[in-house]
């Protein structure tokens, strides 16, 4: 099935990537993270793991989206790509104060999406919810009773939406708007973007 504006949306993507000197390998790791991310959270806080054949559906895709983009040497095979991002954060992830400002720069963002009073737990939950590798690289303290306060209650959540009927609409059948993110509400077209 193809989608309207997907051509668009990749050459507006590459538009944009080709701007900086990024490696092809940084590239396959951030490709890798979008299929291995939201799996590792689906299966960690979602009220069902994911099917394996929801897992390939994921793998598949973004292959598809990286050999249009241009990247070189991706994985043919899903445990092999998950492999390669591992193994890219183990011997990659390293503490910067670029990295630093990057983190700091995104939970800002977060952070706005909500009442001033509450950001700094915001921040605080954000933080904690991160893996120790990229908390580490990111030179963000180990929080200490707030990763497993916060991750108890979201594997709870898990358990009482099991209990529930199954959901007949998408989230992203009436997403929300998200006033950070230009064209949430359609003052944007995905050509204007990069």
């Amino acid at each position: 099935m193809r989608l309207p504006g997907g051509r668009t949306a990749l050459r507006t993507i590459n538009r944009a990537h080709r701007w900086y000197a990024i490696s092809n390998e940084d590239m396959l790791y951030t490709l890798s993270a979008f299929v291995h991310e939201p799996i590792r959270w689906i299966d960690a806080y979602g009220w069902r793991p994911l099917l394996e054949q929801e897992k390939l559906a994921a793998f598949w895709f973004y292959r598809n989206v990286g050999e249009r983009m241009n990247i070189q040497g991706i994985p043919s095979d899903y445990t092999q790509f998950e492999e390669f991002n591992r193994e890219y954060e183990r011997s990659r992830f390293a503490t910067a104060p670029s990295g630093r400002r990057v983190a700091d720069q995104a939970l800002g963002v977060v952070g706005r999406w909500f009442p001033a009073p509450v950001r700094p737990v915001v921040r605080r939950v954000v933080v904690g919810l991160m893996d120790p590798p990229l908390r580490t690289a990111f030179g963000y303290r180990e929080p200490r009773l707030l990763p497993y306060l916060v991750r108890g209650t979201l594997r709870a959540r898990a358990r009482v939406q099991r209990l529930g009927p199954a959901r007949r609409r998408s989230y992203y059948d009436d997403p929300p708007k998200v006033r950070s993110y230009p064209g949430t509400q359609g003052d944007y077209g995905i050509a204007d973007f990069g």
